[in-house]
């Protein structure tokens, strides 16, 4: 049952100045005695060297196994019954993936799903290992500008045109052109907008309540009678996402499929990608990011530049309407909070990433 209308109880009040992210001095070793112990029921005769991944985020623990002769595999562990959802989604995706003729070589790129436990004591899913490293660590020393500076240094808009173009070969596979029907605005729209509602205890009443009210009008004006290319979408396409070679001069993989659905609108995905690059270019938070956006009507130039030169599906303007970034953002934190709820029971979180979009919807004129 939906909470809206609740009143944001003492105790969310308090859980709300908990930080998202948990402390890697205190996780690190229970991290590692946990994926230590997953190696073991994993393969108990021969237990493979287990090395955890990530940044503590999600309720999710990544670990990275070593099997001698096979190469790696990744193990993702569940540590709530939210994100064994999300892990059932992830296998869900990757198996419809593997089966999707359409993507050709692209297939490459998607990691096989190996085995499935969501029933264990400890839920998991295992997936093949790609190679590479993710675009996001590359980026983070990146300089702007050509393909390599004098140092040899990759620049960043290269690698983001490798990321751009690898999305635009997904979009040229898959997409076709189709109306925005109440059917897509229903699962594109109204779902997230019930699961932000439902997770975040400031979006059921007050500014936050009339803030979100006026995203979800603001995003079904923008889309009634819209022809959007409609194909496979990532729905979490960002640079940590997105794998590339030592060299940096193509793609490897890209991971992290939770989000996916064979029917989502192509240029979501594109926007999504540049916001990213945008707060890890400049370290600032996405809810100011979007909230410039819809309040100046367009994209950073800079932005705007990129996708314009970015080829395929990335390449289309719809990428860069401010509806389509008003959704990219309604999709991001519907994702976030679905995830694990530390998201939505976190002030800080909701302050940097969801408060200045709804403070800037609230003063939308007509709605």
């Amino acid at each position: 049952m939906s909470a809206e209308g609740q009143a944001v109880t003492l105790g969310e009040q308090l859980r709300g100045w908990l930080p998202v992210r948990r402390s890697a001095v205190l996780r690190g070793p229970l991290e590692q005695r946990l994926a230590r112990r997953l190696a073991r029921e994993y393969r108990p005769d021969d237990p493979p060297l287990a090395h955890p991944c990530g940044e503590g985020l999600a309720d999710v623990l990544v670990v990275r196994l070593d099997l001698p002769g096979q190469g790696g595999v990744v193990l993702k562990h569940a540590y709530s019954a939210s994100a064994a959802a999300a892990l059932a989604r992830e296998w869900d995706v990757l198996t419809r993936l593997q089966d999707e003729e359409r993507l050709g070589a692209w297939r490459r790129l998607v990691p096989t799903p190996l085995d499935r436990r969501l029933d264990a004591p400890r839920p998991l899913i295992t997936q093949s290992l790609l190679p590479g490293r993710d675009a996001g660590t590359v980026l983070v020393s990146a300089p702007a500008g050509a393909r390599r500076d004098t140092d040899g240094r990759v620049a960043a808009d290269h690698v983001a045109h490798l990321a751009l173009d690898a999305l635009a070969a997904l979009g040229r596979a898959t997409a076709r052109s189709e109306p925005c029907t109440d059917r897509r605005v229903k699962a594109w729209v109204t779902e997230p907008l019930a699961a932000v509602r439902d997770r975040i205890p400031w979006c059921r009443t007050g500014a936050g309540a009339a803030g979100l009210a006026a995203v979800g009008e603001r995003i079904g004006r923008g889309l009634d009678g819209r022809v959007l290319a409609v194909g496979w979408t990532h729905g979490d396409y960002h640079p940590g996402n997105v794998l590339l070679d030592e060299r940096a001069s193509r793609v490897t993989g890209v991971i992290d499929w939770g989000e996916g659905r064979e029917d989502g609108p192509v240029a979501v995905d594109a926007c999504t990608f540049v916001l990213m690059l945008r707060c890890l270019r400049t370290g600032a938070d996405l809810g100011p990011v979007v909230a410039d956006v819809l309040r100046t009507g367009a994209l950073a130039p800079g932005d705007a530049a990129l996708l314009a030169s970015a080829s395929g599906a990335a390449r289309e303007g719809d990428a860069a309407d401010p509806t389509v970034v008003l959704l990219a953002w309604l999709w991001h934190v519907a994702a976030n909070v679905s995830k694990s709820p530390r998201y939505g029971r976190s002030r800080i979180w909701y302050r940097r990433a969801v408060a200045p979009v709804l403070a800037e919807a609230v003063r939308w004129p007509g709605l």
